[in-house]
Protein backbone atom coordinates (compact mmCIF):
# COMPACT_ATOMS: atom_id res chain seq x y z
CA UNK A 1 0.00 0.00 0.00
CA UNK A 2 1.39 3.11 -0.86
CA UNK A 3 0.41 7.26 -0.30
CA UNK A 4 0.53 9.69 -2.39
CA UNK A 5 3.77 11.69 -2.06
CA UNK A 6 2.81 14.64 -3.06
CA UNK A 7 4.10 16.46 0.30
CA UNK A 8 7.27 14.84 1.17
CA UNK A 9 8.61 11.76 1.23
CA UNK A 10 5.40 9.43 1.21
CA UNK A 11 4.50 6.69 3.10
CA UNK A 12 3.96 2.86 2.34
CA UNK A 13 3.32 -0.50 3.50
CA UNK A 14 5.20 -3.79 1.90
CA UNK A 15 3.77 -6.84 3.32
CA UNK A 16 3.30 -10.97 2.77
CA UNK A 17 0.25 -11.14 0.99
CA UNK A 18 -0.83 -13.74 4.07
CA UNK A 19 -0.85 -11.32 6.30
CA UNK A 20 -4.19 -9.29 6.20
CA UNK A 21 -4.11 -5.48 5.79
CA UNK A 22 -6.78 -2.99 4.93
CA UNK A 23 -6.51 0.69 4.64
CA UNK A 24 -8.46 2.49 7.06
CA UNK A 25 -9.90 5.31 5.17
CA UNK A 26 -8.76 8.68 7.01
CA UNK A 27 -11.37 10.95 7.84
CA UNK A 28 -9.57 14.33 8.22
CA UNK A 29 -6.39 14.01 6.56
CA UNK A 30 -3.62 16.02 8.51
CA UNK A 31 -1.86 18.88 6.20
CA UNK A 32 1.13 18.82 8.13
CA UNK A 33 1.87 15.18 8.17
CA UNK A 34 1.21 11.83 5.70
CA UNK A 35 -0.71 9.37 7.40
CA UNK A 36 -2.03 5.96 6.29
CA UNK A 37 -4.17 4.03 8.86
CA UNK A 38 -4.07 0.23 8.39
CA UNK A 39 -6.04 -2.32 10.26
CA UNK A 40 -4.09 -5.75 10.42
CA UNK A 41 -5.21 -9.27 11.33
CA UNK A 42 -2.48 -11.71 12.38
CA UNK A 43 -3.72 -15.05 13.76
CA UNK A 44 -6.81 -13.88 15.49
CA UNK A 45 -5.52 -10.93 16.88
CA UNK A 46 -6.05 -7.12 15.39
CA UNK A 47 -3.97 -4.02 15.55
CA UNK A 48 -4.03 -0.63 14.12
CA UNK A 49 -0.59 0.73 12.41
CA UNK A 50 -0.20 4.03 11.46
CA UNK A 51 2.83 5.10 8.82
CA UNK A 52 3.43 8.50 9.83
CA UNK A 53 6.18 11.06 7.52
CA UNK A 54 6.20 14.73 8.79
CA UNK A 55 8.55 17.03 6.22
CA UNK A 56 10.48 19.38 8.99
CA UNK A 57 9.46 23.02 8.20
CA UNK A 58 11.40 24.96 5.49
CA UNK A 59 10.36 27.94 3.27
CA UNK A 60 9.49 25.89 0.21
CA UNK A 61 6.41 23.73 2.10
CA UNK A 62 5.58 26.81 4.85
CA UNK A 63 5.11 24.30 7.54
CA UNK A 64 5.50 25.19 10.98
CA UNK A 65 5.63 23.17 13.86
CA UNK A 66 2.97 24.98 15.94
CA UNK A 67 0.71 23.60 13.52
CA UNK A 68 1.87 19.85 13.58
CA UNK A 69 1.70 19.58 17.18
CA UNK A 70 -2.11 21.03 16.57
CA UNK A 71 -2.72 18.17 14.15
CA UNK A 72 -0.85 15.99 15.99
CA UNK A 73 -2.60 16.20 19.34
CA UNK A 74 -6.33 15.96 17.09
CA UNK A 75 -4.63 12.62 16.00
CA UNK A 76 -3.18 11.33 18.98
CA UNK A 77 -6.61 11.95 20.40
CA UNK A 78 -7.90 9.93 17.86
CA UNK A 79 -5.93 6.80 18.46
CA UNK A 80 -6.96 6.61 22.01
CA UNK A 81 -10.40 5.74 20.71
CA UNK A 82 -9.08 2.97 19.46
CA UNK A 83 -9.46 -0.82 21.43
CA UNK A 84 -7.13 -2.74 19.47
CA UNK A 85 -2.90 -2.19 19.96
CA UNK A 86 -1.68 0.98 18.29
CA UNK A 87 1.69 0.95 16.68
CA UNK A 88 2.68 4.44 15.24
CA UNK A 89 5.84 4.43 13.49
CA UNK A 90 7.73 6.42 10.92
CA UNK A 91 10.10 9.66 10.46
CA UNK A 92 9.20 12.46 12.65
CA UNK A 93 11.67 14.39 12.05
CA UNK A 94 12.69 15.51 15.51
CA UNK A 95 16.04 15.28 17.20
CA UNK A 96 14.27 12.64 19.78
CA UNK A 97 18.10 12.37 20.92
CA UNK A 98 18.52 15.98 22.00
CA UNK A 99 16.95 16.71 25.84
CA UNK A 100 17.15 20.02 25.07
CA UNK A 101 15.49 20.41 21.81
CA UNK A 102 11.97 22.17 22.83
CA UNK A 103 10.04 20.80 20.02
CA UNK A 104 11.42 17.28 20.95
CA UNK A 105 10.33 17.98 24.34
CA UNK A 106 7.31 18.80 23.80
CA UNK A 107 6.71 15.73 20.94
CA UNK A 108 7.51 13.09 23.80
CA UNK A 109 5.61 15.09 26.82
CA UNK A 110 2.31 14.12 24.37
CA UNK A 111 3.01 10.87 24.41
CA UNK A 112 3.29 10.56 27.88
CA UNK A 113 0.75 12.62 28.49
CA UNK A 114 -1.68 9.91 26.75
CA UNK A 115 0.00 6.89 27.92
CA UNK A 116 2.14 6.38 24.93
CA UNK A 117 5.98 5.14 24.50
CA UNK A 118 8.57 5.16 22.26
CA UNK A 119 10.72 2.08 22.01
CA UNK A 120 13.90 3.07 20.07
CA UNK A 121 16.56 4.74 21.87
CA UNK A 122 19.10 5.17 19.38
CA UNK A 123 20.80 6.79 16.14
CA UNK A 124 18.13 6.20 13.17
CA UNK A 125 19.98 8.57 10.72
CA UNK A 126 23.32 8.87 9.51
CA UNK A 127 23.83 12.02 11.23
CA UNK A 128 23.18 10.46 15.02
CA UNK A 129 20.36 11.82 15.51
CA UNK A 130 16.62 9.76 16.59
CA UNK A 131 14.08 10.64 14.10
CA UNK A 132 11.98 7.21 13.35
CA UNK A 133 9.77 6.18 15.89
CA UNK A 134 7.77 3.04 17.18
CA UNK A 135 5.03 4.27 19.40
CA UNK A 136 2.62 1.87 21.38
CA UNK A 137 0.25 2.68 24.46
CA UNK A 138 2.60 2.01 27.95
CA UNK A 139 0.74 -1.02 28.96
CA UNK A 140 0.90 -3.07 25.47
CA UNK A 141 2.43 -5.78 25.08
CA UNK A 142 2.32 -5.91 21.29
CA UNK A 143 6.37 -4.48 20.91
CA UNK A 144 8.42 -7.18 22.27
CA UNK A 145 12.15 -6.71 23.03
CA UNK A 146 14.30 -3.62 22.53
CA UNK A 147 13.82 -2.89 18.72
CA UNK A 148 16.95 -2.54 16.41
CA UNK A 149 18.48 -0.93 13.25
CA UNK A 150 20.38 -2.40 10.47
CA UNK A 151 22.12 -0.23 7.93
CA UNK A 152 20.73 -0.61 4.50
CA UNK A 153 23.40 -0.04 1.35
CA UNK A 154 21.37 0.91 -0.98
CA UNK A 155 22.26 2.98 -3.91
CA UNK A 156 21.21 4.93 -6.69
CA UNK A 157 22.28 4.13 -10.31
CA UNK A 158 26.04 6.21 -9.84
CA UNK A 159 27.03 4.14 -6.59
CA UNK A 160 25.91 7.37 -4.38
CA UNK A 161 23.96 6.15 -0.91
CA UNK A 162 20.68 7.05 -1.12
CA UNK A 163 19.21 6.46 2.06
CA UNK A 164 20.03 8.80 5.42
CA UNK A 165 18.35 6.68 7.33
CA UNK A 166 18.74 3.19 9.22
CA UNK A 167 15.78 0.71 9.00
CA UNK A 168 14.12 0.20 12.18
CA UNK A 169 13.31 -3.24 13.19
CA UNK A 170 10.89 -4.69 15.79
CA UNK A 171 9.57 -8.01 17.08
CA UNK A 172 5.56 -8.03 17.30
CA UNK A 173 3.93 -10.56 19.91
CA UNK A 174 1.47 -12.06 17.28
CA UNK A 175 1.60 -15.37 15.38
CA UNK A 176 2.84 -16.04 12.17
CA UNK A 177 -0.21 -16.40 10.36
CA UNK A 178 -0.14 -19.37 7.91
CA UNK A 179 1.04 -19.66 4.15
CA UNK A 180 -1.95 -19.03 1.49
CA UNK A 181 -1.81 -21.74 -1.24
CA UNK A 182 1.77 -23.00 0.14
CA UNK A 183 1.12 -27.02 1.21
CA UNK A 184 4.81 -28.88 2.30
CA UNK A 185 4.61 -32.11 1.02
CA UNK A 186 6.48 -34.67 3.68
Amino acid sequence: MLLDAAKGGGVAIIHKLNIPVKRVPTKKSPSHFELLECNISASRKNFRLFVIYRPPPSRANKFKTSSFFEEWLDFLDYTMGISDDIILTGDLNFHLDDKFDFDARKFTETLSDRGLVQHFVGATHVRGHTLDVIITREDSSIVMGIPSIEELHLCNDKGVPSLDHFAVHCSLNVNKPPKNGVHEIP
